[in-house]
Order: C-alpha cells, then structure tokens, then sequence
C-alpha cells in the first residue's frame, strides 16, 4: 500500500476517540478520573498534553482533528499521535513512524472501538453535508477560532462568549442536526463580528 493511501486509511478510519480509548486513557493513570471522555456527548476534555483543571482541549468530529485553546496544540490524529509520545512518553515520533503505527494497530489491526454506526432512528431528520460544505466550515471555524484566540484587542469576556456560540453551533454540525453550509454561514458572521470589535478598540 503506498503512502497517501494509507494515511488516507488513518485520517478516515482512526477516531481522535479511538486514540483516546486506546492509548491516551490507559497511559495517564488518573488524570482522567472522574472526567467522561466521549466526544459524541461532549467534545471537550482537559488536554492530555499539560496539565490543566479545566478542560481546554476540543475536537472537531467531522475533520477528526484537535485544537487546545490552554497550550495551542492541533492538528490531525497523526499529529496527536506524534505529541503525545513527545510529551508524555519523551519519545521522539517521525511523522511516517506515526502513521505506520496508527495504521498497523487501529487499521491493519482493526482495533476500532468506540466507532459506531449512527441509528436508523433519526436518521429523517439528519442535515446531511456535502464533503465541500464541511471542509468549508472546518476552515472557517478554524479561522475564527484562530482570530479569536490570536486577538490582543478583545477582552476575555468577549472570547468566552465568542467560543461558547462556536461551540453550540458546532455541536449542532456534528450531531447533523444542522447542514454545515448554513453553519459556514453563521461562523462567517460572527467572524465579522469580532473583526469589527477588534477594529473597534
């Protein structure tokens, strides 16, 4: 199997969930006690990269990837893979050592928990989104996301207030219960909002 096809295999087939349940969960003792860690319920924990009380760390269930608004990390599941071993294993990881891993234990050797099918039941009542329409959002969330965390002029107020509405919108793209076009449409909104509020100051 070549390269791009494998790490195709990886990004589509290996969950930030699956990641969780597999290595990150059973490897950290207990930091995560008394902490549910399901990322269809909730898409926020405390970030298995530092130490924190209060969870910072997000995941972004149609792109599978991460970002953590405590120490800035993000990226996909290859690049999760790679910092934790860093950081909490002092293991350097090259990036095809990553992906040879993760395709060999989660693909190859079809360790796939926590994977799950959606319901018959509700499935009328689903927003479907294209592949356009949610690569589309995932890059303007992640701008605003990005502008807000990057921003000086705003008050912290304003960035709490800003992450909650991208949060409950999110969550309503990730649950399909609202098409990620019209979830574009609304975190463009509000990125011009807060553009204009940081002109404003």
């Amino acid at each position: 199997m070549d390269k791009q096809q494998m790490l195709t295999e990886v990004k589509e087939k290996v969950s930030i969930q699956t990641y969780f349940d597999n290595v990150i969960i059973p490897s950290m003792g207990t930091y995560y006690d008394g902490e549910t860690v399901d990322f269809e319920f909730k898409p926020t924990c405390c970030c298995p990269l530092h130490n924190e009380d209060t969870p910072s760390f997000r995941v972004y269930g149609y792109s599978n990837t991460y970002y953590c608004f405590g120490c800035g990390s993000g990226g996909d599941i290859i690049h999760l893979h790679q910092e934790f071993m860093r950081i909490n294993k002092n293991r350097h990881v090259s990036f095809d050592d990553a992906l040879n891993g993760l395709y060999n234990q989660f693909v190859k050797g079809k360790n796939l928990n926590k994977i799950v099918a959606p319901s018959k039941a509700g499935k009328a009542n689903k927003k479907e989104s294209s592949n356009i329409e949610i690569l589309m959002y995932n890059k303007s969330l992640y701008d605003t996301l990005q502008m807000v965390q990057n921003s000086k002029e705003l008050p912290i107020q304003s960035k709490i207030s800003t992450y909650d509405e991208l949060d409950d919108i999110d969550t309503l793209v990730r649950l399909q219960w609202m098409n990620a076009g019209d979830a574009t449409e609304l975190v463009d909104d509000k990125h011009s909002e807060v553009l204009q509020q940081i002109e404003n100051r």
